[in-house]
């Protein structure tokens, strides 16, 4: 089971103010961020659904909650993965993670990593970007969990600079 206080810097990063709240603004600032066209209506209806104690803001306790609902695997990452990589970071790749897991079952597949290429204007036929693919699906499933989606966004800028052979 992760530590909650693992998550402190991801909270921090949406909680701009630092009042120990994320706001509805705050979260349309993210989700701007992001690359998210999130409607005012969504994200009050995003706040509803995950502000527990429905005080209109979400604390500390219920950030950790959803972020364990949008990925269960988030248990299981390895200390090494989440050393290597900036809270910040961690953070995007949770939210892109969450957004290209349209099923909600913890991991990547098919189509959907289809779309995570598209979205990174990468061709999902390109046989060095499906060899990459393949060389991070390291249960051989054919389904990217969350350590190997990191894997697959950490590696695919390096096909871009010329760094990735075969």
């Amino acid at each position: 089971m992760p530590n909650p206080l693992e998550f402190t810097d991801a909270f921090r990063t949406f909680d701009k103010n630092g009042d120990g709240f994320i706001t509805k603004a705050e979260l349309a600032e993210i989700m701007t961020k992001l690359g998210e066209n999130v409607s005012a209506a969504d994200l009050q209806a995003w706040i509803e659904s995950h502000d527990a104690n429905k005080d209109g803001r979400i604390n500390y306790r219920e950030f950790v909650s959803f972020i364990k609902r949008i990925n269960p695997g988030v248990a299981t990452w390895s200390p090494a993965a989440t050393k290597r990589l900036p809270e910040a970071k961690l953070v995007e790749y949770r939210a892109a993670f969450a957004r290209f897991d349209k099923n909600h079952n913890g991991g990547i597949a098919g189509t959907e990593i289809a779309d995570v290429l598209k979205a990174l204007n990468r061709n999902p036929s390109d046989p060095r970007v499906k060899d990459v693919v393949n060389k991070l699906d390291a249960d051989k499933n054919g389904i990217l969990n969350f350590d190997e989606f990191v894997g697959l966004m950490e590696t695919l800028p390096k096909l871009q600079n010329g760094e990735y052979a075969k």
